[in-house]
């Protein structure tokens, strides 16, 4: 996720700070399961639990073992 100037890497556990850009992060890891699913954030698609339709045209992201929603 980036903010701002900053990219952050979450995981279960911890919040990390990274100096790689985020399009350097989208590269490295789309081998690994990772995509784009907007022009800040990155994810793991192999940690998606559920997709749920919202309000005009958009999408709520729910994870396994993480509490936060995108």
């Amino acid at each position: 996720m980036s903010w701002g100037n900053y990219v952050y890497c979450i995981t279960k556990e911890h919040k990390y700070e990274t100096k790689k850009k985020l399009y350097d992060l989208e590269n490295t890891l789309a081998q690994k399961g990772f995509i784009r699913i907007n022009k800040s954030q990155i994810i793991n698609i192999m940690r998606v639990k559920e997709i749920v339709p919202w309000f005009g045209g958009r999408l709520i992201i729910k994870f396994s073992g993480l509490k936060e929603e995108l």
